[in-house]
């Protein structure tokens, strides 16, 4: 049996960053399942360089919108161009060109009410909140172009509109395994580090 800990937020939103920063940099500490990556959902690359500036125990991977954003707000990259050169500074990764695993429907924007990654997603976000869909979406995308490797434990980290709110620990596994009735090769959530007791979805935004 194994004995963790885990921190309930009051509200969702940026102000929690901090706090969630703290509690990955103490998991990272345990030995336990040893996690290689923290794999942190940003639009513009500031919440992952508060993460990658924090961290020296663990790979830090980058996870912005992808070139399908453009559709959406009409711009593409969203990654700054001064937290992109920090991240690179800072020996993190940076993922912006992974499709999104809960927002693409091979019927079109038109067939999405009846497509089962919007039915998961509205789920995710319900149940456990923007930042944990985020978290969740972030592993999937980095493992899908090879940023960390496969059925190992990482932690996600995402949050609602900015910053961060939601930290977990996760086996990553490629989008298409998600559901894999191959238990060493499916989505297994492991623990919760951090989660708002309150659940706010962001209708908007993507990825923290």
């Amino acid at each position: 049996m194994l004995k963790g800990t885990c921190t309930y937020l009051e509200e969702p939103g940026p102000q929690n960053t901090q706090h969630v920063i703290d509690a990955v940099i103490e998991r990272l500490a345990q030995p336990e399942p040893a996690c290689e990556a923290v794999v942190v959902g940003s639009t513009s690359g500031l919440t992952a360089v508060k993460f990658a500036r924090a961290i020296t125990t663990a790979k830090v991977v980058c996870v912005s919108e992808p070139p399908s954003y453009a559709e959406v707000e009409g711009k593409w990259p969203t990654l700054q161009d001064r937290y992109g050169q920090e991240l690179k500074r800072l020996k993190a990764e940076i993922v912006n060109t992974a499709p999104y695993v809960f927002h693409s429907y091979v019927g079109g924007e038109e067939a999405q009410a009846q497509a089962p990654e919007r039915t998961l997603r509205e789920f995710l976000i319900s149940a456990f909140g923007n930042g944990f869909k985020v978290a969740v979406e972030s592993i999937l995308m980095a493992t899908s172009v090879g940023a960390v490797k496969p059925y190992r434990p990482v932690i996600g980290v995402g949050g609602f509109h900015r910053g961060a709110d939601t930290a977990i620990v996760a086996r990553a596994t490629f989008p298409n395994r998600l559901l894999s009735p191959d238990p060493e090769k499916s989505f297994n959530l492991m623990e919760i580090i951090v989660i708002p007791r309150k659940k706010s979805a962001d209708p908007r935004r993507r990825l923290a």
